[in-house]
Order: C-alpha cells, then sequence, then structure tokens
C-alpha cells in the first residue's frame, strides 16, 4: 500500500478494516444468537465460537502491538550498525594519521637540522610533530 494510507506505526487501513469488519461479524452474531435463541442454545453458540473468538483476539494482539516493537527493534539494529562503520572508519582514520605522522618524523629525521627546522615553519607541519 502507498505510504499515505499508513499510520505512524505502519499499519495499513486496509487491515484496519478487516480487524474492524471481524469484530463486527462475531459481535453480530452473539447480539442475534442473544435475542433469538434460550440460554442453553445461546451457551451451545458462544461454545462454537469461543476458539473462534480466541484466535482472532489473539491474531490482532499479535499483529497490531507487536509490529511497533519490531520497527523499533530495526530502528536500534540499524543504528547500531552505523554506530560501528563509523567506528570502523575512525579507527582507519587514526591508523592513517599515525602512520603519516611516523613516515614525516622519519623524514624530517634525515633533513638536515637547518632545513628541518624551515620545514617545521610551515603551517600545520608542526602539529604533527605535537609541539
Amino acid at each position: 500500500m502507498p505510504d499515505d494510507q499508513r499510520n505512524q506505526a505502519g499499519i495499513s487501513l486496509g487491515s484496519t478494516l478487516v480487524a474492524i469488519t471481524l469484530l463486527l461479524v462475531i459481535g453480530a452474531i452473539l447480539s442475534i444468537g442473544a435475542t433469538r435463541y434460550p440460554e442453553g442454545d445461546l451457551a451451545k453458540l458462544i461454545g462454537a465460537l469461543g476458539p473462534l473468538l480466541g484466535i482472532v483476539t489473539g491474531a490482532f494482539v499479535t499483529y497490531f502491538f507487536t509490529r511497533q516493537a519490531v520497527q523499533h527493534a530495526q530502528t536500534a539494529a540499524g543504528a547500531q550498525a552505523a554506530t560501528e562503520a563509523a567506528q570502523s572508519v575512525a579507527h582507519d582514520a587514526t591508523t592513517r594519521a599515525a602512520g603519516l605522522s611516523k613516515a614525516i618524523t622519519d623524514i624530517f629525521a634525515e633533513l638536515p637540522p637547518d632545513q628541518a627546522r624551515r620545514m617545521r615553519e610551515i603551517p600545520g607541519v608542526d602539529s604533527v610533530f605535537g609541539s
């Protein structure tokens, strides 16, 4: 169904109408039975409809009240995956930065002292050495 026919919990208008219709049909059968049949026959009717009413009620509860919990769990799992991906990227960037810092330190160790001093005057280079 299009998104505009779903509420915030993701339940469609069609499934809601089917649920209401089933409840109304069962209610109508019980109401008509209560007005037309004596107590003994009504008890038999309720006994026959009892399991059906239990199944329908259980299905409604499962469908309408667990969808939101499932959606929240899926959202939490997505957020966890995004956090793990971001942590992995951050770890990779930290490892790369440490490698680059070691490489520039090794390069500076090979330079003559006056050239190394001039290189340190370049903006941003001195920050690599932490001083």
